[in-house]
């Protein structure tokens, strides 16, 4: 995750529609909050309020960076939640991103 000197364990999961990060792996990034969420099916509670950012993430291997929007959630079970379509994202060849539009 840029910005950040450790790395970041992540779960790929198919099931999500938003990616979420954990509120302690975030925290000394002082991201700014773009908007707010509530999400439904995170903790016990119904919804649960939760604020939206921007962060650029890379696999460990990779030099590209790919810009994701994510939801910081305390005490999140996970350092990281990805969809499975950021996950293919990073895990495609850096000239496949070059010739469609990436960087």
């Amino acid at each position: 995750m840029e910005g950040l000197s450790d790395t970041v364990i992540a779960l790929n999961d198919s099931g999500c529609q938003l990616c979420a990060v954990n509120d302690e792996t975030v925290r000394s990034l002082d991201l700014p909050v773009f908007g707010q969420v509530k999400l439904r099916g995170i903790s016990d509670h119904h919804l649960v309020p939760a604020d939206a950012v921007k962060i650029r993430v890379r696999l460990t291997t990779g030099k590209r960076f790919v810009n994701i929007t994510c939801v910081v959630v305390e005490k999140l079970n996970y350092p990281l939640i990805l969809s499975s379509d950021i996950v293919d994202k990073l895990n495609l060849p850096r000239t496949y991103g070059q010739k469609f539009g990436g960087k």
